[in-house]
């Protein structure tokens, strides 16, 4: 009985924050425009935003020692529009839809199958991904129902839900919600719909960003899916000036999921500890990840923030990863660099046994002209077991307005 009244109890408090706030929620995404507001429905519409992008893709991967083709990729290009109204006594309206393209594949046996390895990542030619309704207040802040992007600590990429970002007190804003579905819309992935989250139960989530002082920002939160898990967790980031130029950010973060007995899912953790410093136009750092032996309960679930590009067993269960990384800014050139490398050991429950993963990530994105960039990653994955290991490398030229 104590359990089940907890569950009505966080659903209840979430829903009233929602329904008591006179505002509203999330507009993620590069470009935030500020609206002048319309006096008529056509002035409304006449008056909107237009953004978007034009894009090309490609990435190649090598595998010498895997069952499946040792060498394959694919290059792609997509487009995407969003438009909003201009606000009409605080309401707009937004609409965004993204389309992919196959421009060519390949697999180390020089098929090209209609199905291939495009089709593993890009599930969806054409996808939907911003369809919404929002009421914005100046000083308290905007509600979206609707589809929406959003990029939170556990929930990321885009939703189908009702998001409320509250900004009423000084020093503090505060992001809540109720997720039903979720989708990735990316140049390297699309998924094939929005797919129900949870069973259709959804996920809430209530996520403070309060600065008590301006070198420090305390970022509490709580994750709650029905019958899966429930996850309250503390973020906080230091960020001192130790002389002129250079910087110190200290982090340390700790989230405890507490999973529901028919989930299928055991109690967990994750520890997250990092220390980076950054001189003018230069960054070093590092960090360290602990996961509980039981894994961390699923928070993972429905999107993550994570220091590597692949990072394929961060949070597997007893896992431990570190990195280091690095990183340089050419400004004159619009020319950014980064490196970084780490090793996680986690445990390979189907064997018993603990296994070793290291990866290395080169980056670098280059401002071509205003709002055309360039950006290359490469990864090398280098794992215990041969076949786990590959180096793969994923361009991207864009252009957005």
């Amino acid at each position: 009985m104590r359990k089940v009244m907890s569950r009505m109890s966080s659903r209840l408090v979430l829903l009233g924050a929602l329904a008591a706030s006179p505002v509203v929620a999330l507009a993620h995404g590069d470009h935030q425009h500020e609206h002048q507001g319309a006096d008529s429905l056509a002035a409304a519409f006449k008056n909107g935003v237009v953004e978007g992008h034009v894009g090309l893709y490609g990435q190649y991967q090598k595998n010498k020692e895997a069952a499946d083709p040792d060498r394959f990729g694919f290059a792609a290009g997509s487009a995407s529009l969003l438009y909003e109204t201009a606000s009409l006594h605080g309401f707009s309206l937004g609409f965004g839809a993204w389309g992919t393209t196959r421009l060519a594949e390949r697999n180390s046996d020089d098929r090209n199958p209609p199905n291939g390895d495009y089709k593993d990542e890009i599930m969806a030619n054409a996808i939907i991904h911003n369809a919404f309704l929002r009421y914005q207040h100046d000083d308290f802040g905007h509600l979206t129902a609707g589809l929406q992007e959003i990029d939170l600590e556990w929930l990321t990429d885009y939703i189908q839900g009702v998001t409320a970002e509250v900004e009423a007190v000084e020093n503090l804003e505060l992001t809540l919600g109720w997720a039903k579905r979720n989708a990735v819309v990316d140049f390297d992935g699309v998924s094939e719909r929005f797919e129900l989250m949870n069973d259709s139960r959804g996920l809430y989530f209530l996520d403070a960003k309060y600065t008590p002082w301006e070198w420090l920002e305390l970022n509490p939160y709580y994750y709650h899916a029905a019958k899966m898990f429930r996850a309250p967790g503390l973020k906080a980031t230091a960020t001192l000036e130790l002389s002129e130029g250079l910087e110190s950010a200290t982090g340390a973060q700790f989230v405890r999921s507490s999973t529901d007995a028919d989930s299928g899912l055991e109690n967990g953790d994750l520890l997250w500890l990092s220390q980076d410093f950054s001189y003018r136009d230069a960054t070093l750092g590092g960090g360290w990840l602990k996961v509980d032996r039981r894994g961390t309960g699923g928070i993972d679930s429905f999107g993550d923030q994570q220091p590597f590009e692949e990072g394929n067993n961060i949070f597997t269960e007893d896992a431990r990863t570190w990195y280091l990384n690095a990183g340089y800014s050419l400004a004159d050139l619009g020319l950014d660099l980064g490196l970084l490398y780490g090793r996680t050991r986690y445990l390979d429950t189907t064997s018993g046994d603990y296994l070793r993963e290291k990866e290395l990530n080169l980056t670098a994105d280059y401002e071509i002209i205003e709002n055309l960039s360039l950006g290359v990653i490469f990864a090398k994955v280098s794992h215990d077991d041969p076949a786990e290991s590959y180096q793969v490398i994923k361009t991207t030229l864009q252009y957005n307005f």
